[in-house]
């Protein structure tokens, strides 16, 4: 069974936090690391945010997101077994912002990123059981906020890539209703119509078409990748494999 290895990035853009004199700057120090790639350097100080403030949104946040940034380098520099840990560090506290904070759309996104990032780590059985997941959580997030772009993101990709199983295999997984290429392409589409400038929304709708063998299509979304200006940490990466499929058409 293929794992749902998610490319996705946890939104920094959506996360409204209000922060005050040494919180703001600690807070500020996070997130400019964070923008530079620095990511040990942005997990240390989240660390100093997370011990003096354990129970406040924006601490929470980035303590997850700061385990799951790392988590994905080392998984983007094909060391799987180093980035284990720090997934499974992201998903034991995003459990504990959704008990805190349940009605947050934020909350059930990085519920669902994280849960794609630790598939690939379980037995058969709870892999299916934590790709369920990561649907669950993302129609959640729509759900919650409709306009919450980044859950449309993932259940895009979500729905292509069971879509892309053997007939064998979805039978295994079970039944997911929306899995359909047509789903994904519209579901991309729509997170693209609210952020035209989220280069992962592009990438993941090149995927899409490309399986719909709309190459001409493909193609001019995975050059859109590679046009815009970095806003998240993984892009250089997400860069690279685009020029890959470009070099394929």
């Amino acid at each position: 069974m293929r794992t749902i290895r998610m490319t996705l990035f946890l939104f920094i853009g959506a996360v409204g936090v209000r922060a005050f004199g040494s919180d703001a700057n600690l807070i500020k120090n996070i997130d400019k690391a964070r923008s530079e790639n620095r990511l040990s350097d942005a997990l240390k100080e989240s660390k100093e945010l997370f011990t003096a403030k354990p129970d406040d949104y924006g601490s929470l946040v980035r303590w997850v997101r700061s385990h799951n940034d790392i988590g994905e380098s080392l998984l983007d520099q094909n060391k799987k077994k180093e980035a284990e840990p720090y997934f499974r560090e992201a998903d034991k506290y995003a459990r504990l912002l959704e008990t805190k904070f349940p009605k947050r759309a934020e909350v059930q996104y990085y519920r669902a990123v994280v849960a794609g990032n630790l598939d690939g780590y379980l037995s058969l059985g709870k892999q299916m059981k934590m790709g369920h997941a990561v649907e669950k959580f993302a129609k959640r997030a729509v759900e919650l906020d409709s306009n919450f772009q980044p859950a449309y993101v993932v259940l895009g990709s979500f729905y292509r890539e069971i879509a892309a199983l053997n007939s064998f295999e979805r039978a295994v997984f079970g039944k997911v209703p929306g899995a359909s290429f047509q789903n994904s392409e519209k579901l991309l589409r729509k997170a693209i119509e609210l952020n035209p400038n989220d280069p992962f929304a592009h990438f993941e709708l090149a995927g899409t078409l490309s399986k719909e063998h709309k190459s001409k299509e493909a193609k001019a979304n995975y050059q859109k990748v590679l046009s815009l200006p970095q806003s998240d940490p993984r892009q250089p990466h997400l860069a690279a494999l685009a020029k890959k499929a470009l070099e394929k058409k």
